[in-house]
């Protein structure tokens, strides 16, 4: 058929586009002398597709070729018809069969032309649909291709975890191999220690005996086990499913909280650092990620966790994820201490402090003694304490565990940490002896004793400070068993320190030790010592002081012939006195009798005046009978409506004149040992109590005023001016209208410190310039509620800082006051130039630099005064309350979250505030 002749010029060209220039190339060559008549001098080998294609289309009418077209569009037709035939025997629909048809032809891109040469009219829509539907055969070809693929990945992946399978089930075999020859290894062990133990029987009575100490180093084989931290019943067992493992708690940018999973413990109590597998999916065993909800969740802390992953129900190809914080291993973090290298360099390091944070609650300070060997002393959280940023070893810490490790040992961790591989360190190689045996008795004895216990005894605060033993009081069982825990000993030893140390405390009572203080209050707390003590110097003050004697004696009678006189005067003086009595009676019953009187006549006054309110002519007239009694009645009615008649509202509380009993201040550091007694009555923890000692004294010395907000506001008020001003201090009652003349009544006797009341809801706080500018007094506010205050401007803290009570206060006031109050020679604070402390957490606030400065110079006499100030003081009794009040919290926060500015607190400021500062 002549396909050509029924073409257009393009449609031709398409036509032989689809014939190609390989097509054509065959063609040419196979009639080279009709090809060398069109492109003389050209071969067409030589030529390009695109060439040989645009030949043929120019010499389209070229016998030769105009054949060649119309046979290879024979061909294709016929192709396409055969196969239009053979789907046609199918129930397929015929529009399916044709464009099954097209899609493998070579009109597969050119549907239209088909059309054409097959001399079939049909529509756009047609065309279209045919299109549409040659486009989905393609597709679901391509997903067929795919899907094998996947298949075939699939199949691959399968035979690599059967072979993984295998793997891992020769080496669970290999586990209880091992396993198996422990156990046996262990029955041997165990045989050789039953024969050893016979012969080791007359050693352990030998190590029962009191142990005699005479260096540092204890070598005492019973003591050292007792350090023993071995608890295999801890440790995974063979063939669990639930994996046990070294996590850090860890946040992510949505503030999710997760574990970073470091390492796994084995059977044996070991750490194998995790590696994640990167080929295979991040589930099951190959998580290096776990989402927990049991255990601490401070971000940085390192612990164990028992975990286990289930197939997620929705998709089995996922993992459900259960974790459970196990508090019974605890790993031990190491720290290496460089500059140091001996055991007793490591030991003064830290008595002295050493910068460090740690993550987790056993450390082991170590120093390496020669390449890749350490010693190292293993502490618990107990025993060592962080002050402003050092470790340090805690008060109670006396004696230390000593180990000595490899570098192999050491499991070091992504985030830099170092680990003890092992999380039990066994027993010690040697027991270090930090304080001696009778420093550790003395300070249990110490703390056996209480202010109230030695306050009942009648004794003063002075006293308590210099002999704080009531050796004959103590109740010496429970004693026994502490110094047999600190110490590591028996009970017979713990006894025989016990006596020792009561008996060098006698030697000082005996007077065999020269110490006036010990001496004087020993004598004085005990009734049986004072007995003593006036036996043994009796004899010798009635010999010396005979002459005395005799001269009290004759005063003595002279002083009896007095008293006769003035019993005989005494006599007249009592008749005398029942003669007045009795006239006195009289007078009175008289007095009584006008008092009825005069309130009768009040009566009679008030109806007059009542009539007189309805009728004036009325009132006038009886004003005039009424005479005087109307001007009293006036004056009452006047004082009724006088609203401002409420009493005063400056009241000075007088406090103790008697200074027997009080403490006397020669210096602040007295002032600060008194005050914290103080505070301590009024219901402040005993860990922030010298703090705020130290800071409220601060304040008195730069009469900077304080707003104490929150419970016990008004008792620590109470408790500072007894302290200072034994009890003595002045109250203003911000009530009704302003009154000027109860402000300047502030400071006229002397008062030191004025509480200021209710100023907040009332009309006075605009007042405050005015109530500040007695130059004398050292102001404290009180209000009970900080929310209240945080509606308040942020401008009244240019006049006065916060203190927010309740960061520091847990219990009810006991208001078990005793007072103190200034020697004369009373050592004044003299202030240091140019030494203004800087407080970086200062410049987070958004506070003016009036109040920044005020800070400063308050701290920096904080911190002269007393030495044992730390910057958990600072933050918690000025940045943090300001920041609170002037609701800043989420800056201070972020400065603190921030590592790049270099400012912390202490980890145990941060537990205490949880509620505050939330999870940093």
């Amino acid at each position: 058929m002549d396909y050509m002749a029924i073409l257009s010029d393009d449609e031709i060209e398409i036509l032989c586009k689809i014939i190609g220039g390989k097509g054509f190339k065959k063609l040419f060559n196979k009639n080279a002398k009709e090809f060398s008549k069109i492109k003389p001098g050209f071969r067409a080998n030589g030529l390009t597709d695109v060439d040989l294609i645009s030949i043929a289309v120019k010499n389209k009418d070229k016998p030769f070729i105009y054949t060649f077209v119309n046979q290879q569009t024979e061909t294709w037709m016929t192709e396409i018809t055969a196969s239009i035939e053979k789907m046609e025997q199918s129930s397929v629909d015929k529009d399916d069969i044709v464009a099954g048809s097209l899609i493998n032809s070579a009109f597969s891109e050119n549907v239209e032309l088909y059309f054409k040469i097959a001399g079939k009219q049909v529509s756009h829509d047609y065309l279209d649909m045919i299109k549409r539907k040659m486009w989905k055969i393609r597709n679901d070809k391509e997903n067929a291709s795919t899907l094998e693929g996947n298949a075939s990945e699939l199949k691959t992946e399968n035979e690599r975890l059967k072979v993984q399978i295998s793997s891992l089930e020769q080496y669970i075999e290999t586990v209880r191999a091992e396993y198996a020859a422990t156990i046996e290894n262990c029955e041997q062990e165990k045989t050789k220690l039953e024969t050893a133990l016979i012969n080791t029987q007359e050693e352990v009575k030998r190590l029962q005996l009191p142990p005699v100490l005479t260096s540092p180093e204890i070598d005492d084989y019973e003591s050292r086990v007792q350090f023993d931290d071995t608890r295999n019943d801890t440790l995974p067992s063979i063939g669990s499913d639930q994996l046990v493992s070294l996590c850090e708690v860890t946040v992510d940018h949505n503030e999710q909280k997760s574990l970073i999973r470091h390492a796994d413990l084995n059977f044996k109590g070991q750490l194998e650092l995790f590696q994640k597998n990167e080929e295979i999916s991040p589930y099951f065993g190959n998580r290096d990620r776990l989402f927990f909800k049991d255990g601490p969740m401070q971000v940085g802390y390192l612990g164990i966790w028992n975990w286990s992953a289930v197939p997620n129900e929705k998709d089995s190809s996922k993992d459900y994820v259960i974790a459970e914080f196990n508090p019974n291993i605890v790993p031990i973090e190491v720290v290496i201490i460089l500059n140091c290298s001996s055991l007793e360099e490591l030991i003064d390091v830290l008595q002295k402090g050493y910068p460090c944070e740690t993550s987790s609650r056993r450390v082991m300070f170590t120093t390496c003694q020669s390449k890749g060997e350490y010693v190292g002393i293993l502490c618990s959280d107990k025993d060592y304490v962080s002050q402003n940023g050092k470790i340090i070893f805690s008060d109670d810490t006396a004696i230390v565990p000593v180990y000595e490790f490899t570098n192999s040992e050491l499991v070091r961790i992504r985030n830099g940490r170092i680990f003890y591989q092992s999380v039990f360190a066994g027993i010690p190689i040697q027991l270090y002896q930090i304080k001696t045996q009778m420093e550790i008795v003395k300070n249990i004895v110490r703390n056996s004793i209480s202010w109230s216990s030695y306050k009942q005894r009648g004794a003063t605060r002075a006293e308590y400070k210099h002999l704080k033993d009531y050796i004959s009081a103590l109740s010496t069982e429970d004693i026994i068993l502490k110094i047999c825990k600190a110490c590591h000993c028996t009970r017979p030893a713990a006894t025989q320190l016990l006596n020792g140390f009561i008996e060098k405390a006698l030697d000082y009572i005996d007077g065999k030790s020269i110490d006036d203080e010990v001496i004087i209050s020993a004598i004085f707390s005990s009734e049986i010592l004072m007995g003593r003590a006036k036996e043994l110097i009796f004899a010798d003050w009635e010999r010396e002081n005979s002459g005395l004697l005799q001269e009290a004696q004759e005063r003595l009678d002279s002083l009896n012939n007095q008293l006769g006189i003035v019993s005989k005067s005494l006599a007249e003086a009592k008749q005398s006195l029942e003669a007045t009595k009795r006239e006195e009676k009289k007078l009175t019953q008289m007095i009584e009798d006008k008092k009825d009187l005069g309130k009768d006549v009040e009566l009679a006054v008030a109806e007059r005046i009542q009539r007189a309110q309805n009728n004036v002519a009325d009132f006038i007239a009886s004003m005039a009978f009424v005479g005087g009694q109307s001007t009293k009645a006036t004056d009452v009615i006047k004082c009724i409506e006088d609203t401002s008649v409420l009493g005063p509202k400056y009241v000075l509380q007088e406090g103790t004149t008697d200074l027997d009993g009080l403490e006397q201040h020669g210096n602040w550091s007295e002032v600060i040992d008194t005050t914290v007694l103080e505070l301590q009555e009024a219901g402040v923890m005993e860990k922030h109590v010298r703090g705020l000692a130290a800071y409220l004294c601060a304040a008195y010395i730069e009469k900077e005023p304080l707003l104490l907000i929150g419970p016990n506001a008004q008792e620590i008020v109470m408790a500072f001016s007894a302290a200072l001003s034994r009890k003595r201090h002045g109250i203003l009652y911000c009530e009704g209208e302003y009154s000027n003349s109860d402000v300047q009544m502030i400071g006229n006797v002397g008062e030191d410190i004025v509480e200021i009341v209710n100023l907040f809801s009332s009309s006075w706080l605009n007042r405050l310039p005015e109530i500040f500018s007695a130059k004398g007094p050292f102001f404290l506010l009180t209000h009970p509620y900080i929310e209240d205050i945080q509606v308040e401007p942020k401008s009244i803290f240019n006049f006065m800082l916060p203190v927010c009570t309740e960061f520091f206060v847990d219990k009810k006031a006991t208001e078990n006051y005793i007072g103190g109050y200034f020697a004369d020679n009373f050592s004044v604070y003299n202030p240091q130039k140019n030494a203004d402390r800087e407080i970086r957490l200062l410049s987070c606030l958004d506070i003016n630099p009036f109040i920044r400065g005020r800070i400063k110079r308050l701290l920096t006499v904080m911190h002269t005064i007393s030495a044992e100030a730390t910057a958990d003081d600072d933050f918690l009794f000025a940045i943090l309350p300001l920041a609170y009040v002037t609701m800043n919290m989420d800056e201070l926060i972020e400065v603190i979250k921030d590592s790049k500015k270099e400012i912390t607190i202490s980890a145990e400021i941060r537990r205490e505030l949880q509620f505050v500062l939330g999870e940093i």
